[in-house]
């Protein structure tokens, strides 16, 4: 699914980054709070989130990260 209707419930922050490897390869994408109209986006090379493969998230805060799209919520501790 594209990662701006992936994460399109989810409060990312100015910079947050999403990171992919595969084959050696780093595909990455960062949200800009300005982006689409001044409602945010994510922008770079990964485009498209896959169901069972590993991404890393860098927040530029210390935060919780809570995202409600799935079938279940969840959230993820940021250490």
């Amino acid at each position: 699914m594209d990662i701006n209707n992936a994460l399109k419930t989810f409060k990312p922050i100015e910079g947050d980054v999403i990171i992919y490897r595969s084959n050696g390869k780093e595909l990455k994408s960062v949200y800009n709070a300005v982006r689409r109209d001044g409602m945010g986006g994510w922008s770079g090379t990964l485009q498209i989130l896959e169901p069972g493969c590993g991404y890393i998230y860098q927040t530029t805060q210390s935060r919780n990260v809570t995202y409600d799209y799935m079938s279940y919520g969840s959230v993820v501790q940021d250490i």
